[in-house]
């Protein structure tokens, strides 16, 4: 009960900040569309347009399923949601201003000013609050009992492995870096983390950050790149994990899925 209570109360928080950005958006998209001017107040019903916009931006919103999703895991899938969702808010309010006063000294660049900013200051809620929870739960992660490992592979399947590790704490891993064979990704970042070199500078770099555990990353390789992996963490003293291979799984890759 008292779970179901704070879920509607979360849902209920991220509806009265769409209707806020949606009131926000409108407001800027008129001041900028007259330079920041109010003498267009005098023609244009503004308060009632944007009372009246809001809520049918909202039932949009609603009804397109805007709420389903979570904004701590907020994805590119989600943006285009957010896209959808506006252009149509967007759409069904136009024709609820028309009914009010059939869009007469109706700027029609207000229309693409307010579905730029919507979409700007609806992603950008979502965005941020995704950088402050995984920024919460990084600083978990600094500390003693949290096991520093390396990801071998600074692919698609690295990628997703460092997500759930990274959103995950009770797995009590600290990502200390990437190991990954091209060249040109050494000293780059990935989420955040840095690629630390190429496989031959395992032991070198496990060494010299302390790390006992890796985890290779790389379900593309055949037996004798992983054999050439192994033998590396092998001369580095390091314990160590691998996903499978490709033909091995079907949906994305997870920490569920390395095996010894």
């Amino acid at each position: 009960m008292i779970h179901k209570l704070k879920n509607n109360y979360k849902k209920l928080l991220v509806i009265f900040h769409d209707y806020v950005m949606s009131v926000v958006a409108q407001i800027f998209a008129f001041l900028i569309r007259y330079e920041f001017s109010l003498d267009f107040m005098d023609q244009i019903p503004l308060v009632t347009i944007v009372v009246i916009s809001s809520v049918i931006h909202l039932i949009t919103f609603l009804t397109l399923g805007l709420y389903k999703g979570l904004w701590r895991y907020s994805s590119t899938i989600d943006l285009l949601k957010i896209i959808q969702a506006s252009s149509a808010g967007i759409g069904f309010s136009t024709i609820g201003i028309f009914v009010i006063n059939r869009l007469e000294n109706f700027p029609r660049s207000v229309l693409l000013i307010n579905w730029f900013l919507l979409i700007c200051l609806l992603g950008g809620g979502r965005f941020f609050y995704r950088l402050w929870k995984e920024s919460k739960q990084n600083q978990k992660q600094n500390t003693s009992e949290f096991k520093k490992i390396l990801i071998i592979g600074a692919g698609h399947a690295g990628e997703q492995l460092s997500r759930e590790i990274q959103k995950n704490p009770r797995l009590k891993y600290k990502i200390a870096g990437f190991i990954d064979d091209d060249p040109n990704k050494t000293n780059k970042t990935l989420l955040g983390i840095s690629i630390l070199g190429q496989t031959h500078e395992i032991s070198e770099i496990a060494k010299r950050k302390n790390i006992k555990t890796a985890f290779i990353a790389i379900p593309s390789a055949d037996s004798a790149q992983i054999r050439r992996i192994v033998n590396f963490c092998v001369e580095a003293n390091m314990k160590f994990k691998t996903l499978p291979k490709i033909s091995d799984y079907f949906e994305k890759a997870s920490f569920s899925q390395l095996r010894r």
